[in-house]
């Protein structure tokens, strides 16, 4: 197998590891390849199923990672992964595999990496015909123009969410408002890794 330095990596051995998955406990067999040459070591197979140095599978990470989210890591552990989908892992590895992810996540972000296709959204237009979009700040409620130039509506924060499909300016804890120029140059952050464009 060819190797990054030039040389080619020498089959050692096949070399087995367990993994927890979404299906419970298993065992597979990777090829292992060295490098005798810089000593860099490859696992082709690991690379082709998304495995990482963490006993999970890929899927089971992601599950892991999103329990680690929405709780403490002990209770995602001990009470959220298990009512998902019955695999148990220990307080410490829920932890790791949910920095993981965010580290991963955080290297996207910092390299603006768009999630999700380009799309031009059909914006609604207001009275004068201009087309706009309307954003919250607060999680509670999104004033829009009636029809006909009417009145403004309150709009459920969650439901425009669901619509408009990228997340709130400031955060659900956050005591302060940002400044106009803040929430400007954030909505077209969020705007952006969304996939929007700005006429």
């Amino acid at each position: 197998m060819a190797c990054s330095c030039g040389e080619s990596a020498k089959f050692i051995d096949w070399r087995r590891k367990g993994f927890v998955s979404l299906f419970g406990d298993i065992r597979l067999s990777r090829t292992y390849y060295y490098c005798s040459r810089c000593g860099a070591s490859q696992r082709p197979w690991d690379q082709m199923l998304g495995l990482t140095e963490r006993h999970v599978t890929p899927a089971a990470e992601e599950l892991a990672s999103l329990a680690g989210t929405l709780s403490g890591f002990g209770s995602a552990a001990k009470r959220t992964l298990i009512r998902m989908s019955g695999i148990r892992l220990s307080e410490s590895t829920v932890r790791r595999v949910t920095e993981d992810a965010g580290e991963r996540l955080g290297a996207k972000l910092a390299a603006q990496q768009t999630f999700g296709g380009q799309e031009h959204w059909p914006w609604q237009r207001d009275a004068e015909g201009k087309r706009c979009a309307y954003a919250a700040i607060d999680h509670t409620g999104v004033p829009q123009q009636a029809a006909g130039g009417g009145p403004a509506l309150i709009v459920p924060h969650n439901r425009w969410r669901k619509k408009i499909g990228f997340g709130s300016l400031v955060q659900k804890r956050s005591k302060r408002l940002p400044s106009h120029g803040v929430v400007g140059v954030r909505s077209r952050e969020f705007a952006f890794r969304a996939g929007l464009t700005f006429e």
